[in-house]
């Protein structure tokens, strides 16, 4: 079988490739290629110290692109890995209700210099 290329995974970082790892891909610290591996296992892993950035899972916040699945995902991976969540200044905007520490984020999340409207407790 000739060898299959596989390019780094999409946003910058530093990846290593796990040849065994059976993991899920959550498309920020762990990717999984959407090529045929001659194992069926193996993902390219984000090496980080500290935050999960959610620019890693593909949110924009430019106030165009709807961020809420790619927030989600960076969420859902930041709670299993027990990370902190670092989203960096920006316009999120978000579609539809998102917890987050016990917040629902309705419409837009905004940069940090602003209060986001529509929080409730």
């Amino acid at each position: 079988m000739p060898p299959i290329p596989i390019s780094p995974p999409p946003n910058g970082g530093i990846f290593v490739w796990d040849d065994v790892s059976p993991e899920d891909d959550n498309y920020g610290t762990i990717i999984v290629p959407k090529v045929p591996k001659p194992t069926g296992k193996g993902r390219w892993k984000r090496l980080y110290t500290s935050r999960l950035n959610v620019k890693w899972f593909n949110a924009k916040g430019d106030g165009v692109t709807d961020d809420l699945a790619a927030l989600k995902l960076a969420a859902a991976a930041a709670k299993t890995l027990n990370a902190d969540l670092e989203i960096p200044s920006g316009k999120y905007l978000v579609s539809g209700p998102w917890v987050l520490s016990e917040l629902w984020v309705q419409e837009k999340l905004l940069s940090n210099a602003r209060t986001p409207k529509n929080l409730q407790n």
